[in-house]
């Protein structure tokens, strides 16, 4: 509903910002490799959970379980 996709919409857009802030960082020469690491392992998580959601919602309902 309406607040699955508020929240999806915060995970993205909280997503985004970090990405936003890697690139700014790298123009300034101060990216740390952690920085980047938590970058990418929070990405991976928001594609997980959508898997999970998709699957959830989306598969499972159009299956009739």
């Amino acid at each position: 509903g309406d607040e699955q996709d508020r929240s999806k919409a915060e995970r993205v857009t909280f997503g985004i910002i970090m990405l936003l802030a890697l690139i700014g960082m790298s123009f300034s020469q101060r990216v740390e490799a952690e920085a980047v690491e938590v970058a990418g392992l929070y990405w991976h998580f928001v594609d997980v959970v959508w898997i999970v959601i998709f699957t959830l919602v989306f598969l499972l309902t159009e299956a009739g379980v």
